[in-house]
């Protein structure tokens, strides 16, 4: 009679199961303990479950939640697509917004687990220093929808790399799906430049994805709208281009225009020096997911202004991070300290809000001016941290799309690509 005995992986991912199943039990038995971390409970879970069904409500009832919506919490409109008024066509209504929530933020749970890297014991560690980020616990007391296309974008990969042609395409419903809720996940589409899969194949997903993101595009070209003209978050907890400018009080296109300066610089200087990396079979699917949060995070940073829950996606990218720390085959040596940087700076941006809050709410005695003040100079010294991940994450996308749009240029001979195609 066999017995089973869990692998070392399968030990240290039930242990950081336990680890994230304690820390959030505990936060939700005693709810307060978010503050002390900047995350305001409000005394209710779930506040952002509950706007969209307070949307879906409101609209079934002739309002229009678009301009404003007196069944949400704070009266604020709904600025995201209407695709979410489909909400009360399934007999969901406000009164769930509780079970709704919590189930949201557990299946979330469940599925960052499952995405996260624990080959070793250091991996063990960053992934649970991850997974308890006080950016990640905003989102999962707000039971924010970008869960919800997290949860929908965990499918994208696998998709991507099945052996089945019409699994393959399904990628496709997946990012035009979670492109419709809520815009930015069109980001997505960069992984479809990638895998092994033939030229035609490739060249005839991309312009599929883009025939029907102009269709849908048109389709919720109102919605857009709404959302770009909608006010920016601003303060602790958020990230964006647009955070210099409203720091500094100054023309509040300066600090995009600075962020594209840099993006552009770093593009070009990326493109011609970034070595061509083969990435072992193995770890494919790693290195996918890390293109499909570097690209989203990346671009959320470049367009919009973000509240830090959106850096659930970052996720995403942390196994493949992991591995690079010591890879062989990243090219020289400084390539390989381009990924340590950006994963380090990246799970300091995850807790530095964090702890300023800790710091203000522990030891300090200060007025609400003061609070205000010191908050906006810890974001300023924050700046240049962050414009510094987005380089580093460039460092790897550009190389990416450099590579990509080479191979479908120039194909390999037709016995590698058929090769190539049976994987």
């Amino acid at each position: 009679m066999t017995v089973w005995r869990p692998s070392p992986v399968e030990i240290r991912r039930g242990i950081l199961a336990l680890v994230v199943a304690l820390y959030y039990g505990a936060l939700c038995w005693h709810p307060g303990w978010m503050r002390l971390l900047g995350v305001d409970h409000f005394g209710v879970w779930f506040l952002d479950t509950h706007a969209l069904l307070a949307a879906s409500d409101a609209h079934a009832l002739g309002m229009n939640p678009n301009v404003t919506n007196p069944l949400d919490f704070f009266h604020q409109p709904h600025v995201y697509s209407n695709w979410w008024f489909a909400l009360h066509w399934f007999g969901l209504d406000r009164i769930d917004h509780f079970w709704l929530g919590a189930t949201l933020g557990f299946v979330f749970l469940l599925v960052a687990i499952l995405q996260v890297g624990v080959r070793t014991n250091r991996e063990l560690f960053l992934s649970a220093v991850t997974l308890t980020a006080p950016s990640i616990v905003l989102g999962f007391n707000r039971g924010n929808a970008d869960l919800f296309i997290f949860i929908i974008l965990a499918a994208a990969v696998p998709c991507l790399l099945s052996s089945r042609a019409v699994v393959r395409w399904s990628v496709l419903a997946v990012i035009l799906f979670a492109t419709g809720l809520k815009f930015y996940p069109v980001l997505a589409g960069f992984i479809l430049l990638g895998t092994d899969r033939t030229r035609r194949e490739k060249l005839a997903q991309v312009t599929v994805f883009l025939v029907l993101l102009l269709l849908l595009a048109i389709q919720q070209w109102s919605a857009v709208e709404r959302y770009t003209a909608a006010e920016a978050p601003s303060g602790l907890f958020t990230f964006g281009a647009g955070a210099i400018a409203q720091l500094l009080d100054v023309p509040g296109g300066t600090g995009n225009i600075v962020a594209a300066v840099i993006a552009i610089g770093s593009t070009i200087f990326w493109w011609r020096v970034a070595p061509s990396y083969s990435i072992p079979e193995e770890r494919k699917a790693d290195f996918l997911k890390f293109i499909l949060g570097a690209a989203l995070l990346t671009g959320c940073y470049l367009l919009t202004m973000n509240y830090a829950y959106r850096r659930v996606f970052a996720i995403f990218m942390t196994p493949f991070l992991w591995w690079t720390w010591g890879a062989p085959y990243l090219g020289p040596v400084w390539f390989r300290h381009v990924s340590r940087v950006t994963g380090f700076l990246l799970i300091a941006l995850l807790w530095l809000d964090g702890f300023a809050c800790l710091g203000i709410n522990l030891f300090t005695n200060l007025s609400q001016a003061q609070i205000t003040t010191l908050s906006d100079r810890w974001m300023l010294a924050q700046q240049p941290f962050v414009a510094a991940v987005r380089i580093g994450l460039l460092a790897f996308l550009v190389p990416f799309v450099r590579d990509s749009i080479r191979a479908m240029r120039f194909p390999p001979p037709s016995g590698a690509a058929a090769a190539g195609d049976s994987t």
